[in-house]
């Protein structure tokens, strides 16, 4: 073993911790827990008050599961969780994870760290990052930089594509973890990597894809044994928690194994059924949260105001990149294909190695919240039609789109009041011109007689659109043995409902879930003018608001909506974009 001082780099995960020692000569070596790159992140409360971390925690809380915490930083907001009726900080819960890889650290490297890295999420504010150096410094590592984990895997991207990035470009980096989404796009600077713009989600990781599938077997398996799956779900006592814990640690397998073979099935525990989970199903059921995460990819993009075309590359990173319908979708939305590495979950922690040579930011003090800078700013600024998604981050410049629909529905077209007929114009008295006075009479009449038909054109218009239904019939997907159709568009006031038709012939249940409500309203919109309009109100939001499973049943037929805050022109073109999905030419 060398005596030489090495470099340590920790990516501290939702579901795993992976780390890397980097030699004095430049070597990286991804460090292992029990044979494995990955050590679990959690948590197990032993009865003599010690903590053990990894597949210990996962091995024990087999005969306590109510001493056991899967994931700490999903905790990191809670100032204290209670394992085993103790409440422990979470502070403590993470100072345990970092402690048991700063002490295998040490034993491979055979002495000292001459420094440490962290990886954290872009998104971390100061307060998450204090706590993560908090933790360090209780587990005896405090750490020498702080690294934001996009950063960190562009330096990864660096190194495996030959360094085909040069300075002043970007890189879109992918991460699709246990717990949450982050999509950002990364710049080359003269001292590394820097974010630009980043956009993240809550509630987009591989652990909300796994909950897709447990509604889906629900769906399936509930009705063997409703009571059973209710307590499955709901464990109150130890079996009931360990058969509860053995059911997601089988979905997760078995998402696993459906990124490498087609077709699996899943045991649902005191219910006893087995049931089958195909690829195509399983990515049915991803599918509406994978394109949660595609359009916060969009919206990173916008973001930094650049073109896909215009970064070096998109890198994939987490375990849940590893689906390969993410790939799909990707360069399906983005128009090329992503960089896949063998090990994903491996490309944060060698990153921060490479990464810590570059800029370093200080917890003590939060850094100056400023707009971020953009790769090379345009003469003008990007049209409308290249911006189709909302965009958390300021833009550098702002769009020169007005916030309203430069058209206005003929309903609400401002109308001018009638000229009273008793008065007319004021006009001077001209004993001359006798006849001056009739042809003012004539005009006003005339003008009264205009806005009349003015009034009731409106009013016609306005009577003909409100209600009005307009059939449609459009196939926006066609996928095998399941179908959505646009049936129809309904115009009332203001308002544009459309209306679509789901098809399910296959023998299957088809697994479709309902994102939370607000990643629902972002994940359709309407094309009009250029414009981007997103919905007010969808099926999901009015039925399924917290976000759940809504399977269709075999050989069944369902309907959904959206309404949006517009109606376009009657004439002008526009488009519906539904979940990944586009259907263009659409008129009134």
């Amino acid at each position: 073993m060398s005596q030489q001082p090495v470099r340590l780099s920790v990516d501290f995960g939702t579901s795993n911790t992976v780390a890397a020692l980097g030699y004095p000569d430049g070597r990286v070596r991804t460090l292992l827990f029990d044979g494995s790159p990955t050590l679990p992140s959690a948590v197990f409360l032993d009865p003599s008050g010690g903590l053990l971390v990894g597949r210990d925690a996962e091995h024990t809380a087999r005969t306590a599961p109510d001493r056991y915490e899967p994931n700490p930083k999903r905790r990191i907001d809670e100032r204290t969780v209670l394992l085993g009726g103790t409440e422990l900080a979470v502070t403590d819960l993470i100072a345990a994870v970092l402690l048991r890889v700063a002490t295998e650290a040490r034993r491979v490297a055979g002495g000292g760290l001459s420094s440490v890295t962290l990886t954290h999420p872009a998104a971390w504010a100061h307060t998450r990052r204090q706590i993560l150096v908090e933790a360090a410094e209780r587990a005896g590592i405090p750490p020498t930089t702080l690294v934001p984990e996009p950063s960190a895997a562009a330096d990864t991207f660096l190194a495996v594509s030959g360094g085909t990035v040069p300075a002043g470009s970007g890189v879109v980096v992918y991460d699709l973890g246990a717990g949450t989404f982050d999509a950002s796009v990364v710049r080359r600077g003269p001292n590394g990597f820097e974010v630009v713009a980043a956009e993240g989600l809550s509630q987009g990781g591989g652990l909300d894809i796994d909950a897709a599938i447990v509604g889906y077997l629900g769906a399936m398996g509930a009705g063997h044994d409703g009571a059973a799956w209710t307590r499955l779900l709901n464990p109150t006592t130890s079996e009931e928690r360990r058969a509860n814990r053995l059911l997601w640690e089988d979905v997760r397998q078995a998402k696993e194994l459906l990124s490498r073979a087609d077709h699996t099935h899943i045991h649902v525990p005191m219910v006893g059924v087995d049931v089958p989970l195909s690829r195509a199903q399983f990515e049915h059921l991803a599918r509406p949260i994978l394109d949660a995460t595609i359009n916060a990819t969009r919206a990173a993009l916008n973001g930094a105001r650049v073109a896909p075309g215009d970064v070096a590359g998109i890198f994939l990173v987490g375990g849940g990149s590893r689906i390969p319908l993410v790939a799909t979708l990707l360069q399906q939305a983005l128009g090329r294909p992503p960089t896949i590495t063998e090990q994903p979950e491996l490309v944060v922690a060698e990153g921060g190695l490479r990464a810590a040579g570059g800029p370093v930011e200080s917890v003590a003090v939060p850094p100056p919240v400023s707009s971020p800078p953009a790769f090379a700013p345009p003469v003008s600024p990007p049209p409308a039609a290249s911006v189709p998604f909302p965009v958390s981050t300021p833009p550098v410049q702002p769009m020169s789109a007005p916030a309203q629909p430069s058209y206005q529905p003929m309903a609400s077209l401002p109308v001018q009041p009638p000229v009273p007929s008793q008065a007319g114009p004021q006009v001077p008295a001209t004993p001359q011109r006798p006849e001056r006075p009739r042809r003012t009479r004539l005009i006003a009449i005339v003008a009264a007689v205009v806005l009349v038909v003015a009034i009731g054109a409106v009013a016609l218009v306005t009577y003909l659109r409100n209600g009005q239904t307009v059939d449609m019939n459009r196939s926006v997907l066609a996928d095998g043995q399941h179908s959505i159709t646009l049936t129809g568009i309904k115009v009332t006031s203001n308002r544009l409902r459309v209306n679509l038709r789901y098809v399910n012939r296959d023998s299957e249940p088809w697994g479709l879930v309902c994102p939370s409500a607000a990643e629902d309203l972002q994940s359709s919109y309407l094309k009009v003018e250029g414009r981007a309009v997103f919905p007010v109100e969808t099926w999901c939001t009015k039925n399924a608001a917290g976000g759940k499973p809504v399977p269709l049943a075999a050989n069944d037929s369902g309907d959904s909506y959206a309404i949006f805050p517009v109606v376009p022109a009657k004439g002008t073109p526009f488009s519906l974009y539904w979940y990944g999905s586009k259907v263009d030419g659409l008129t009134l």
